[in-house]
């Protein structure tokens, strides 16, 4: 593992994966897990709780109009380099299974790169 992992070295990794699920499911639920996540994971999951998002369910989004889209693309000051990113992320999220999902700050999904079937999965996850 990399120098940002947050897999222990030597860690047995059936067991970690069990003990992160385990943490996230206390989490979610409401109480205390046993291991602690690191803080960086503790803010996102707690941001994702106070904004009523379910982690085990689809979370729809209130729609916006494409011509609402289209007017925060151009209000966007990504507009000068999502075409970039894109070309830069392209064959590798093609190719990759990856999304590249570039939002405003109030969350709105204003562009996204990669392959169909990434982006029909996304689609059900309501994302």
């Amino acid at each position: 593992m990399g120098v940002n992992s947050s897999v222990p070295p030597g860690a047995d990794l059936p067991m970690h994966a069990r003990d992160l699920v385990r943490m996230h499911e206390a989490v979610i639920g409401g109480g205390r897990p046993r291991v602690r996540p690191r803080p960086l994971v503790s803010r996102s999951w707690s941001r994702a709780l106070s904004l009523g998002l379910a982690a085990d369910g689809v979370n729809t989004r209130d729609s916006v109009s494409l011509d609402e889209v289209a007017r925060r693309r151009r209000a966007s000051p990504l507009r000068h380099v999502v075409e970039v990113l894109g070309q830069v992320l392209g064959t590798t999220s093609d190719t990759a299974n990856m999304l590249l999902v570039v939002t405003d700050a109030e969350g709105v999904i204003l562009w996204r790169a990669g392959s169909p079937s990434v982006k029909r999965r996304a689609d059900t996850l309501g994302f």
